[in-house]
């Protein structure tokens, strides 16, 4: 299309309308991502309208200029990753049943592409860390409360046995906290009033104090590894004071309310004896040997196992765990199972290419705020990958999510390091 001044002052506006029609649809998302079992499913279509719409018109927008200037970082890695999945699911033996469960795949590339689309300056990444904020800052309120009375403020939601789970399905998924907290932890930092920063620490604090009453292993070993990453990539003294008391807050928590039950759970992976994943992680062993290159199946982790367990060599004295197990606890061997060294692999190298622009941030950034962004995303990383060994999984949605803030944002890590923050934008 002809580039006349007039098509470019209506590409113009028509692409900051667009990105803002994204954006709103990012957060909105987001913001209901830790109840989203409990709210109304049209709350998260109207998000995933908005997503759609506006990147359809951003593409519009480009299609306008005779200079199109929309443009994804790692698209060819994403797109070798998801493919993965495709080429799993079409070579499966259970075809229908591993297609049925993989409905998540395409909201989570919209999600790869719309978070570069509509985080491009500094200002977005901090309405964005706003919004993160808000989610631990929900979880820890629902956390607390469910402590003290036994059910979860909105939702009614009651404990999960003695232990809690601030509205979740389950304890363990409170692992999103340490996950999303460095980055959430930039609008404290970065927050222009006094007050936000007040309201933020509490945010976190809430949050923080949820972990320890969950007695999650998972949710706090990903708690001190972002404590151990961020006060090795920090320079502020501030900031470490702050972490330590976290971690020592979180800990004294566990500590407090059953001593008992949480040295158990502390020392239970140690005991081979007394831990599930074991089992699990032998049977996934077993099932990539079937099929090495290409997997038997995303998501088919239930469906196989009874009858892998049966056929692997267990630790003497030990009985493997019996009943529904919908995923494998680990997400490494969860992609050998389900979708072999083409899937293992293309994760790796995803996450490689990822943590290689974050690390080449951190070493050449030239300001305060560009290291500390960079810090964040790598302590993210390190939870995410460190509890992504004995748990999550792809089956869970949140996990699809936040694996794609994280790829996204360091994608466009170089672009936001660089770029001040905008006034009114």
């Amino acid at each position: 299309m002809d580039e006349t001044p007039h098509n470019r002052a209506v590409s113009s506006s028509l692409e900051l309308r667009a990105r803002a029609c994204v954006e709103a649809g990012i957060l909105g998302y987001l913001v209901q991502l830790p109840f989203a079992s409990q709210l109304p499913p049209v709350f998260q279509t109207v998000a995933l309208a908005a997503i759609l719409v506006g990147l359809l018109l951003v593409g519009w927008a480009d299609f306008v200029r005779s200079q199109p200037s929309l443009r994804f970082e790692l698209l060819g890695p994403t797109l070798v990753f998801f493919a993965s999945f495709g080429i799993s699911i079409f070579t499966s033996d259970h075809r229908g049943l591993s297609a049925g469960r993989a409905y998540f795949l395409p909201i989570a590339l919209l999600f790869f592409l719309a978070l570069q689309v509509a985080v491009v300056s500094r200002a977005s990444l901090l309405r964005l860390s706003f919004v993160l904020l808000a989610v631990i800052g929900s979880l820890g309120i629902n956390g607390i409360y469910q402590a003290y009375s036994g059910a979860a403020p909105i939702s009614g939601q009651s404990l999960y046995g003695e232990r809690i789970r601030g509205g979740l399905p389950h304890p363990n998924d409170l692992a999103m906290i340490p996950i999303l907290l460095p980055l959430a932890a930039l609008a404290v930092t970065e927050a222009s009033r006094r007050w936000l920063s007040a309201g933020g620490g509490l945010a976190i604090a809430l949050g923080v104090a949820t972990v320890g009453l969950s007695r999650s292993r998972n949710a706090l070993l990903g708690l001190a590894v972002v404590v151990a990453v961020s006060l090795f990539a920090s320079r502020s003294r501030r900031a470490w004071l702050a972490l330590t008391a976290l971690a020592v807050l979180a800990g004294g928590l566990v500590a407090v309310v059953d001593p008992q039950s949480a040295v158990y759970r502390l020392l239970d992976p140690a005991l081979v004896r007394g831990d599930g994943r074991i089992g699990l992680w032998l049977s996934a062993l077993e099932i990539f040997r079937e099929a090495p290159l290409l997997g038997s199946g995303p998501f088919l982790f239930d469906r196989l196992y009874p009858s892998f367990v049966e056929r692997v060599e267990l630790p003497g004295g030990y009985h493997a765990e019996r009943g529904y197990i919908p995923w494998v606890h680990s997400l490494y061997l969860e992609a050998l199972a389900e979708r072999g060294l083409l899937g293992l692999g293309s994760f790796l190298v995803l996450v490689a290419l990822a943590l290689r622009r974050v690390g080449s941030a951190w070493r050449d950034a030239l300001t305060a705020a560009s290291r500390n962004l960079a810090a964040a995303l790598a302590a993210s990383w390190a939870a995410f990958l460190v509890m992504g060994a004995v748990d999550l999984s792809f089956l869970k949605d949140w996990v699809w999510i936040v694996f794609a803030l994280l790829v996204s944002l360091s994608a466009r890590l170089r672009l936001l390091s660089a770029a001040p923050p905008t006034p009114g934008q």
